[in-house]
């Protein structure tokens, strides 16, 4: 009997890759999840009309699941918030339609965001200089942390809880997105340090 078949250390192997892929699947359902609540905050400290398709209808998504967690936390407690839900959900909608009119300008002017573009950060102006993941970073922090603190202070702590769970949502993906950026730019100057050694390599082959 050939000594690569065994049963055992098959399933093993398959256990593995199954749960291996289990992992990917549920990281990247939390990376949804983060992505789509944290546009409670990240629809409105974006530049209008520069963030990509996803994240566009990220903000309507987010809407629905911000009003539906409301309700029922009111019902779950028996106490809505001060400010109630139906403030927050107009101003959202609103702007989710402004977000559309201000994608099509844009698009008339030329400028086509990459649908998995997150948008450009209202701090742009005044951080050029810094990267793009820097500064939509402040520009979340610079909105989320003033409205938790203003929910809070007037008596919403449902809404206050959701902005703030939308804001480390924020983090979390802005911390992921930049060890992507990071592992792709460490990936290329690797390649571009082996293709130097090669290159080296065959000048020194040719010579000798």
């Amino acid at each position: 009997m050939s000594s690569d078949f065994n049963p055992g250390k098959n399933d093993q192997l398959d256990f593995v890759k199954d749960e291996v892929q289990s992992a990917r699947t549920g990281f990247g359902l939390l990376l949804l999840a983060c992505f789509t609540m944290g546009q409670s905050i990240a629809a409105f400290s974006r530049i209008p009309g520069t963030a990509g398709a996803f994240f566009v209808i990220a903000q309507l998504f987010c809407l629905i699941a911000n009003a539906w967690c409301y309700e029922a936390f009111v019902q779950s407690t028996g106490k809505p918030d001060l400010i109630g839900i139906t403030l927050p959900v107009t101003i959202q909608l609103i702007w989710f339609c402004v977000t559309i009119v201000a994608t099509f300008r844009w698009r008339s002017k030329g400028f086509d965001a990459v649908t998995s573009q997150p948008g450009v950060g209202i701090l742009y102006r005044w951080m050029p200089d810094y990267g793009l993941t820097k500064v939509n970073l402040a520009s979340d922090l610079v909105l989320g942390v003033p409205l938790v603190a203003i929910c809070f202070l007037l008596d919403s702590p449902i809404l206050g809880y959701w902005f703030l769970a939308a804001t480390f949502a924020l983090v979390f993906t802005h911390l992921w997105m930049d060890w992507i950026e990071r592992t792709e730019l460490q990936r290329i100057k690797n390649a571009s340090r082996r293709a130097q050694q090669w290159s080296s390599r065959l000048k020194r082959s040719q010579w000798s």
